[in-house]
This record gives C-alpha cells, sequence and structure tokens, in this order.
C-alpha cells in the first residue's frame, strides 16, 4: 500500500481463578471464603502505519474489546463467637453465610492516531490522540443463610431437630417468616447489617458508559548525536466500573465508582556517554489525578471501590548503566516522590480500639456516613526516596569457565499499604536489602553453580497489612520472606 503497513492484531484470553482463604487471619474460625472468578475477552486492533523516514510520519487505527466476567464469593462467619459480645445465649447466635455473585459484560471500542513532525533533523514534534466509548452491564444479587444449617429447637424448649434449617438461602428466609418479629430474627439480621455490614439485594441489568479523549504532545530535541531532551504534556483515564464486592442494598450509590483521569506534565533527557559506555536518563514529572480509583477495606469484612477527589503526584527518576571494563556492570535507579491525596475528605476511618475509640478524628462515626479528611496525606506505596543499585562482576577462570558475582541493594523510604492510610495497621518502615549471587560455570551461560542469599539484611517487609476482621484493635502482616540461603544449579537445554 505505498510503502505503508497494515497490521492487524487478535487477541483471545480467558482465564479460571478459585481463591480459598482464612481470610480472619487468626487462630478461630471467623471467616473462611472461597472465591471463583470466570473471565473471557476477545480483542481485535487494526493499525496503519506510514513508510517511515519522512517528513512526517504517522500512525492510526481501530480497537475494539470484548469481555465478560462472572464473580462469585461464598462467605462463612463463625459468628456464634460473637455471642459474648452481644449478651445473647449461643444457641440465637448463629453462623451465617453470605453468598455474592456478578456477571458483567462490557463493551470498548477505541479510534486512535499519532504523527510525528521533524522540524529539522534534531527536532520533533509529536502528537497523539485516542477517542474511546465503553459501555458495561452488570448484574449482582447476595443472598444469606445459615452457616451448616442452625437448629433453635433447645431455645425454645423443643426436641432436637423440631425448629432446625438448612444451609439454604430458602431456608433462612423460611426462618425469617417463621420467627419475624422475635429477638431470633433480631440478633442474626442485627449481625449481618450491623457487624458484617451485609444486606440482601438483587440487582439487574445496571449500566452505565463513557466516552473520553485522551491525548498527548511531545517535543523532543537533540542535543548532539548522543543525548536528547523532551517534553511532555498528556491525559489519560481509567474507567469507572462495578464494585464486584458490593454488599449494600439495592439502592446504595457505592455500587458504582466513576471514571478517573490523570494529567501529565513530563521533561527529560536521554543519553548516551563515555563512548557507549554509560547510559544516563533523568525525568521530572508533575501529574494530577482526579476522582482516584481506590479500594479500601471496611475495618469489618469487606473490601470496596470509591473514588477520592484528587491525588498529586510531582518527583524525579534518574537510571544509569555503566560498564566500566568488559566483566562489570553497574546499574543504579531511583526515584524522589511526593504523591499525596491534595483533596480527600471522604477516607474511610481508622478502625477504633478499645483505648482510642476516636482514632483519625473520624466524623460520623459508627454510621454508615463515616469518614475522615485525608487531605494532604501520602498515597498507598509511594515512597518518598527509593532506589536499587545492582554490581554485576564476571571473571574468566579457565577458557570454559567463568566466575560471577551479582550484589543488588534496595532502599524504600516508609510508605502506606493500606487505602485507609492508618499509620499503625497500614504501614511499612523504611528498610535497606541485600541480595547476593556468587556462582561458577560455563562462559557460554549453558550452566552454573550459585550461592544465594536473599534479605542479607533480614528486613521485615509486608507487602499487605492492615486491619484484622472483626477485631478492632488488632492487624495483620503477610511478610515477605525474611533472610534466606540457598544453593542452585542450572542447566539450559
Amino acid at each position: 500500500m505505498g510503502g505503508h503497513t497494515v497490521t492487524s492484531i487478535t487477541g483471545y484470553a480467558a482465564y479460571d481463578y478459585r481463591d480459598i482463604c482464612d481470610c480472619d487471619f487468626a487462630a478461630v474460625p471467623l471467616l473462611q471464603v472461597d472465591a471463583t472468578e470466570d473471565y473471557e475477552q476477545f480483542s481485535q486492533e487494526i493499525r496503519l502505519t506510514s513508510p517511515g523516514g519522512e517528513k512526517f510520519d504517522y500512525i492510526v487505527g481501530l480497537y475494539y474489546h470484548q469481555s465478560d466476567l462472572d464473580y462469585r464469593s461464598v462467605e462463612g462467619f463463625g459468628t456464634s463467637l460473637a455471642a459474648p459480645l452481644l449478651g445473647a445465649p449461643e444457641s440465637i447466635t448463629p453462623n451465617l453465610t453470605r453468598d455474592y455473585s456478578m456477571q458483567q459484560d462490557q463493551d470498548m471500542w477505541a479510534v486512535f492516531g499519532s504523527g510525528t513532525y521533524s522540524f529539522t533533523d534534531a527536532t520533533r514534534l509529536k502528537v497523539g490522540v485516542r477517542y474511546f466509548d465503553e459501555s458495561k452491564e452488570a448484574s449482582h444479587t447476595l443472598d444469606t443463610s445459615f452457616t451448616g444449617g442452625w437448629d433453635y429447637s433447645a431455645a425454645i424448649g423443643l426436641p432436637a431437630g423440631t425448629a432446625s434449617y438448612g444451609s439454604t438461602a430458602a431456608e433462612y428466609d423460611r426462618f425469617l417468616s417463621e420467627f419475624a418479629g422475635t429477638p431470633f430474627t433480631a440478633i442474626s439480621e442485627g449481625i449481618l447489617n450491623g457487624l458484617l455490614g451485609t444486606f440482601e439485594h438483587n440487582i439487574q441489568n445496571r449500566k452505565r458508559s463513557e466516552t473520553d479523549v485522551n491525548w498527548e504532545v511531545t517535543l523532543q530535541q537533540d542535543l548532539n548525536q548522543d543525548a536528547m531532551v523532551y517534553g511532555t504534556i498528556s491525559t489519560g483515564s481509567k474507567g469507572g466500573g462495578f464494585d464486584a464486592r458490593f454488599l449494600r442494598t439495592n439502592d446504595s450509590p457505592f455500587f458504582e465508582y466513576e471514571e478517573e483521569s490523570a494529567t501529565n506534565y513530563e521533561v527529560g533527557i536521554k543519553s548516551s556517554l563515555l563512548d557507549g559506555m554509560m547510559t544516563f536518563n533523568a525525568t521530572a514529572f508533575f501529574t494530577t489525578v482526579e476522582d482516584y480509583q481506590v479500594s479500601i477495606f471496611d475495618g469489618a469484612t469487606a473490601f470496596f471501590v470509591q473514588n477520592a477527589a484528587e491525588v498529586e503526584s510531582k518527583g524525579v527518576e534518574v537510571d544509569l548503566k555503566w560498564a566500566p571494563t568488559d566483566g562489570l556492570i553497574v546499574s543504579f535507579a531511583g526515584t524522589y516522590l511526593q504523591a499525596e491525596y491534595s483533596d480527600f475528605k471522604n477516607a474511610p476511618c481508622w478502625t477504633p480500639s478499645a483505648s482510642d475509640p476516636d482514632r483519625g478524628d473520624c466524623q460520623n462515626a459508627g454510621t454508615p456516613n463515616a469518614s475522615r479528611d485525608a487531605t494532604g496525606s501520602a498515597n498507598t506505596y509511594s515512597p518518598e526516596w527509593a532506589y536499587n543499585l545492582n554490581v554485576d562482576y564476571r571473571r574468566p577462570v579457565t577458557d570454559m569457565l567463568e566466575a560471577r558475582g551479582i550484589v543488588n541493594i534496595n532502599y524504600s523510604d516508609d510508605f502506606f499499604i493500606a487505602a485507609d492510610l492508618d499509620p499503625i495497621y497500614g504501614f511499612q518502615p523504611a528498610y535497606t536489602t541485600i541480595d547476593l549471587r556468587l556462582s561458577l560455570g560455563a562462559q557460554d551461560g549453558m550452566w552454573d553453580v550459585a550461592f544465594v542469599g536473599k534479605n542479607l539484611t533480614d528486613e521485615l517487609i509486608s507487602g499487605n497489612n492492615d486491619d484484622q476482621p472483626l477485631v478492632n484493635g488488632q492487624g495483620f502482616a503477610q511478610t515477605n520472606r525474611l533472610r534466606s540461603y540457598a544453593l542452585q544449579a542450572t542447566y539450559r537445554f
């Protein structure tokens, strides 16, 4: 086509996933989860690319995406353990289960294009634009039942089995009908609605759609054949959607969350130095995200998605790679980052404790509208300083053998992990880790034998810590591996 290139990419992806979790993070049978997810996706992209090397180069294209998601979670609670808390006999404080599911269909199409105009051999302007139209339709249901069934016979002075109920939703509905207006239903419904924040609902064929235009403008200037500076202004967006873990009533607004949008400003340099022995790249950036989507643990038994008002991030990224000799490579990557909520007045409250019931200046505590103002707080997973230093040295031992040593140092400032920004239960202190690998193997890389040491500084690092479900004043942490050593043998076919 006149030197143009037509590219067609057809994609298909599917997966089935099951997660069985003892999710109370405690030595009691408090919360058992069995969740399944079935996902299927089809996509088609067609691009037309100009011949290249011209005064003006361009690419245009179309994209289509369709997906289906089926999600279900069955969550059993040992709520009879709450009998002392409720001041009720255990015989009328049942174990309960919630069973909720969502089916979602998504369709999205987009048209996009970008062009690069070369004013001179050293100066280029790139402009890109993308328009998309996305629609989603979802249904969500939640049913409740007794976990393993429940027998109220003894509580009303009748023989065993006289007033017993099975473990289905229909059996629980029968219980609500037969014991309507009694303390028995008040206790079970109080556990579901009050303690677990769970409400039966049936939402059918809820629809949402959105369109947006994203764009990018980049100016590049070659300083010489080894260095280029650039500046970029761009926008981006992430579609809104439906919360698969929604637990509230049909008319609750929290089933949906809105689209988030970002604007990014960036300047940087890319360079090759010392006759190609070193590469050095640096970028300074400033990004604002409006209606930022955040997944938050409710302090009881569930996560939910909501929109924060605005997040602001600014910083500098640097990466360097230097090969001073044939056998030595030194790599460094570092970041200075200030990422904070510039407006987040509807942040979730911290979970109260017996010694401090008003932690975090929570407003409207104990109500569905409970919140606190987190404006000015740092975003999650956003350490102010972070860097990685890697030294890789190899040396021939014989004509066939090679010795190699790799040292890797990682440093991170402290940062929040949990989205409620709790400084006790959702926080990771600063850490430095050192990894080491010493090996002897073939020069062609076919095999080697190595001694490997990981986290030699024995740092306690958590990738997930938060409040413990249903136990105020307690938290949990899922930690990375502490200091470890290994002998490793590798053969490559």
